[in-house]
Formats: C-alpha cells, structure tokens, sequence
C-alpha cells in the first residue's frame, strides 16, 4: 500500500541521513585509501570535521587523532562511529517523523 504524500516528511529524514552516510563513507574511504590532499579530498574534510569531531575527542591520545594504520592504510575510529551514530539517529528520526505524520484510520 503506497501511502502517498504523507511520508514526505520521513522521506527527507532519510535523504538527510543517507547524504551524511554517504559524506561519512567517502571520508573513510578516503583515509582508508591514504589519498592525496587534493582540492576534492580537503573539500570533504572540511564538510565531514565537524560530524567526526565529537566521536575523536574522547579517541585522541596526546594531542593526534587516533587511527590505526597498517602501511599506508588508516583506519579512523570515529569516522565509524560517527557512521553508525548517524545511521541510528536518522532511523529513529525517520520512524518519529512516520509516526507523527501518519493518519490512522478508525476501525469499527
């Protein structure tokens, strides 16, 4: 059952949630990659720092962001748990949102 334009609203919970994913991945995958500090890379950084900084403060250690690194590869802690912080805030907004804006019909 389509249930029309009703669920706009949670739709564009899940537009939003799913546009942070998305930067969140990119950012890791980024690291993960150690890609060169190219215009495009400085780009998502600067748009992902404030979303991965409250999941690195309690992560540093002497001042540097912790990242475990094997060779040239660097996997950020925060950059994860940011994702899945994310993901479970833009979840439960979107069921909220369904809820507040759903019309129940009456049933005899």
């Amino acid at each position: 059952m389509y249930r029309g334009l009703e669920d706009r609203p949670e739709r564009v919970v899940w537009v939003v949630a799913s546009t942070v994913e998305t930067l969140l991945a990119l950012r890791l995958g980024v690291h993960l990659l150690n890609a060169p500090e190219i215009p495009p890379v400085q780009l998502l950084n600067q748009i992902t720092d404030p979303l991965v900084a409250p999941f690195t403060q309690g992560l540093l250690q002497g001042g540097a962001q912790q990242t475990l690194a094997i060779n040239t590869y660097a996997l950020q802690p925060g950059s994860l748990l940011a994702m899945m912080v994310f993901w479970l805030l833009g979840w439960g907004t979107a069921i909220v949102v369904g809820l507040a804006t759903s019309s129940r019909e009456a049933t005899h």
